[in-house]
């Protein structure tokens, strides 16, 4: 059964929301309340899984931020989970990042994040049998996070763990590899502004 991703988007939205309903977004201790800020992906750039991401972040309100940004994978996969071969796909990311614990434990607590990002993607997939898919495929990711900040400065570490999945494919691969989870670290370096 495959899911709708506007279900899997709403899911999502609502339960960000939920969390961050009685939290002050971004209020770090030493550092001002953020209404943006800017985020690159400093791991995955590297071998094996050459992985891009930049993302803005904008204050929706009280513990909760809107991301949006571009994202490319250009890697080959060689393995029995997925489908073995090499992609080329472009993302437009669409998430919300919440902060559950600023208000309720505060200090440094504050910094701990919970993050969705939906990859609306156009791939390229070059299969090892010598056939090429393409299409536009829905994944999703979710996040759990703290950032460090660089002493008083704006500038911070995000290391996170991530949990994704495809949801979605508008092309047919050998392997169904959708919903397969994949949990991977992630390392972002970031600006609020």
């Amino acid at each position: 059964m495959r899911c709708r991703p506007l279900g899997a988007w709403a899911i999502a939205l609502i339960a960000c929301a939920a969390l961050a309903a009685p939290v002050r977004a971004g209020n770090y201790s030493e550092h001002s309340d953020p209404g943006f800020g800017a985020e690159i992906n400093i791991l995955w750039p590297f071998p094996p899984f050459r992985t891009y991401e930049v993302k803005l972040r904008g204050k929706l309100g009280h513990g909760v931020e809107a991301v949006v940004g571009y994202g490319r994978q250009a890697w080959t996969y060689e393995g029995k989970r997925h489908n073995e071969g090499t992609i080329d796909s472009h993302a437009l990311l669409l998430g919300m990042r919440a902060f559950p614990l600023a208000a309720s434990r505060g200090g440094a607590w504050g910094n701990a994040s919970v993050e969705y990002t939906a990859w609306l993607c156009h791939d390229v997939f070059h299969h090892k049998n010598g056939n090429t898919y393409r299409g536009f495929s829905y994944a999703n990711e979710f996040y759990l996070g703290y950032a460090w900040y660089l002493g008083s400065s704006p500038v911070y570490l995000l290391p996170q763990w991530n949990a994704g999945f495809y949801s979605y494919k508008a092309y047919q691969l050998p392997l169904d590899d959708d919903y397969v989870f994949d949990f991977l670290p992630k390392l972002t370096l970031g600006m609020d502004f």
